[in-house]
């Protein structure tokens, strides 16, 4: 599921700042992290690993904040949503379809 998240955001149209794109990967990274050790996170050995992953989370979330546009995400999302032509719609749906199976191909 990781590397399938990696593919949904090198799919994702947030190659345009390369800033952005490392922050989000980050986050990815850093979450799984702490999903790896949290079955054993009383152990002293495990539990010195959860702090590092947590500062992580934090930071590329403020990198995330500050150099990624969400507002053309939010425009694409009203998009797909907007049942005005019946085209774009189809087409949109087709690129989202097609991209999240290519992720998922890559992942397999």
């Amino acid at each position: 599921t990781e590397e399938f998240l990696y593919g949904m955001l090198d799919g994702m149209s947030y190659n345009v700042s390369i800033v952005c794109k490392s922050g989000l990967t980050n986050s990815v990274n850093f979450i799984f992290d702490i999903l790896e050790v949290a079955p054993e996170f009383y152990l002293p050995w495990q539990s010195s690993k959860i702090p590092p992953a947590f500062n992580g989370i934090w930071d590329s979330g403020n990198v995330v904040y500050t150099y990624c546009d969400f507002n053309h995400m939010g425009d694409v999302f009203a998009g797909l949503f907007s049942f005005g032509d019946v085209d774009q719609i189809i087409d949109s749906w087709v690129r989202i379809v097609l991209r999240t199976g290519g992720s998922a191909i890559t992942t397999i």
